[in-house]
């Protein structure tokens, strides 16, 4: 079975994309080791670490993402990713723009609009952020299963 490659998307890459990539990870890790998970930023600098936010709430649910840094969407190879996971509506309306095509993306949460951006909010934002992500965990890990499958 070849490797998939998932990505979590947001906007600066230092919140929502890098939490999911975690949370998501750690999801597939034992019943799909196949499928690997990044993330990126529509508008991300390179080498940002994660918010110190974003760190505690995932240290506080037992995941390490001290060791990240942004990147920008277009670094990666996205012609091998089978899966994008947008954190907003927006994200997906930009990886259409530049020729994703549609069936390679889905919006996390998408019939609430997304998953808010807690850039610059309190610890609370972030976890309220976690509890959304971690909500809706089991159909992301079927849209990755069904993504590696069509690979």
């Amino acid at each position: 079975m070849a490797e998939a490659l998932v990505c979590c998307v947001c906007t600066g890459n230092t919140c929502r994309s890098p939490m999911l990539a975690a949370l998501l990870g750690r999801a597939l890790a034992a019943q799909r080791p196949d499928i690997s998970i990044c993330s990126a930023g529509i508008t991300a600098l390179p080498g940002c670490p994660a918010s110190s936010h974003a760190i505690t709430v995932m240290t506080e649910r037992g995941l390490d993402i001290g060791h990240h840094l942004s990147r920008p969407i277009e670094s990666l190879p996205l012609d091998r990713i089978a899966l994008f996971c947008c954190l907003a509506p927006h994200h997906a309306e930009a990886l259409l723009a530049g020729g994703i095509p549609a069936q390679r993306i889905i919006v996390v949460n998408a019939t609430g609009g997304g998953i808010a951006d807690p850039y610059g909010g309190s610890l609370s934002d972030y976890a309220t952020c976690a509890d959304q992500m971690e909500a809706g965990l089991e159909e992301l890990v079927g849209a990755c299963v069904a993504a590696a499958q069509a690979e």
